[in-house]
């Protein structure tokens, strides 16, 4: 899934839901991220880590981010929350 963040966010590209890892598990983050950004909750059975890569951050190209992937269900239908 990618999202469309309002301009004033620092971009408008298209990106993948996320944001600054500050809990102290993925699974508190996972949950306030999704919440936050698509207002629905995550199915922590069907979650299953894909990968951790590095790439230039959406909106600050001098910047690199470090991003670890998830899959996993959505418990409710993604509704544009704060961010998007």
């Amino acid at each position: 899934m990618v999202v469309q963040k309002y301009p004033q966010n620092v971009t408008a590209d298209y990106i993948m839901p996320g944001g600054q890892f500050e809990e102290d598990t993925i699974e508190t983050y996972l949950k306030n991220e999704v919440k936050e950004e698509l207002d629905c909750e995550v199915d922590f059975a069907t979650l299953e880590y894909i990968v951790e890569y590095a790439d230039v951050t959406a909106g600050r190209r001098d910047r690199d981010v470090s991003i670890k992937l998830y899959k996993g269900d959505l418990i409710g239908t993604p509704q544009p929350s704060t961010e998007i």
